[in-house]
């Protein structure tokens, strides 16, 4: 679609006044097509919401309360955005970023709407960025506080397709792994999956052998009753592919948890598993499927 170059004056117009103009609406849901259905870079998006601006008349408070409402099929482009996103493409998406920048503070029910479609097709780094706008729903700790404090260096987690209600997998990569093992003494991240939150933890365990402990722990959660099979793959090429668990919750649990435990000793581990990227990073796959 070819966006209008021209510049619209000024007109005073109120959230509730566009929202009920009819042309107005087919103009801006026609702009969002471009960022929704295709995925917009920074330009790309950086036009997006220069023309809806113009369609709002100018007026930055009308769009950021426009884009809060469900006017693209039933949902805020906030969802669409997180919902679309191209597996190929794992940075945040310009335009989530942009209109996080328009709009100062999210309503309650915008909030719900990201933490419903990462609970489906979780991204850490779309959680990371919208974290600091979802104080009127339940938050997680995206990961553990590190002496490694560079954004660089902090554990990422993407949700695989397809995606489904009964499996996912999840892919993550750790930096500087054997670093945090070795200075913190332990690394984890929480992540959303199948309507539930989890902990994944990787744990120096002492003894007359340091050895390396993975453990998934399940806390709060959407669903009822659970039981899952767990798979956990740890590197790539000579990576460990450890025995499938379960991890069972009823209605009365508050968490449970499985464990994976490798009988290396740390530094067996790393010669295994060498780390030869500039920032050391160990890459992984999380599955879980309904049983």
């Amino acid at each position: 679609m070819a966006l209008t170059t021209d510049v619209t004056p000024r007109v005073h117009l109120t959230a509730p006044e566009i929202l009920q103009d009819g042309a107005r609406m087919s103009r801006l849901r026609a702009t969002f097509c471009d960022g929704i259905f295709s995925y917009a870079d920074n330009d790309r998006a950086t036009r997006i919401m220069d023309e809806s601006l113009k369609i709002c008349g100018g007026s930055t408070e009308a769009l950021a309360q426009i884009l809060k409402t469900e006017f693209f099929v039933n949902h805020s482009p906030f969802y669409w955005v997180i919902a679309n996103r191209p597996d190929a493409k794992r940075g945040v998406p310009p335009l989530f970023a942009q209109m996080l920048s328009v709009c100062t503070a999210l309503d309650l029910a915008t909030q719900g709407e990201i933490l419903e479609v990462l609970y489906r097709k979780y991204a850490s780094n779309i959680y990371a960025a919208a974290f600091s706008r979802l104080g009127r729903v339940p938050t997680h700790q995206a990961w553990n506080t590190s002496f490694f404090r560079d954004v660089d260096d902090q554990p990422m987690i993407h949700s695989q397709p397809p995606y489904s209600k009964e499996r996912c997998t999840l892919s993550f990569t750790i930096p500087r792994f054997f670093d945090r093992l070795s200075v913190d003494n332990e690394v984890w991240f929480e992540f959303l999956a199948m309507g539930t939150l989890l902990r994944f933890k990787a744990s120096v365990e002492g003894g007359p052998r340091w050895h390396c402990q993975f453990e998934l722990k399940a806390t709060k959660r959407k669903i009822r009753d659970f039981t899952w099979a767990v798979g956990l793959v740890v590197g790539s090429g000579r990576g460990h592919h450890f025995p499938s668990q379960r991890i069972a919750m009823a209605i009365r649990d508050r968490e449970a948890s499985c464990i994976f435990e490798t009988k290396e000793t740390i530094e067996e581990m790393y010669w295994r598993l060498p780390t030869f990227s500039e920032n050391r990073e160990i890459s992984g796959t999380i599955s879980l499927a309904s049983q």
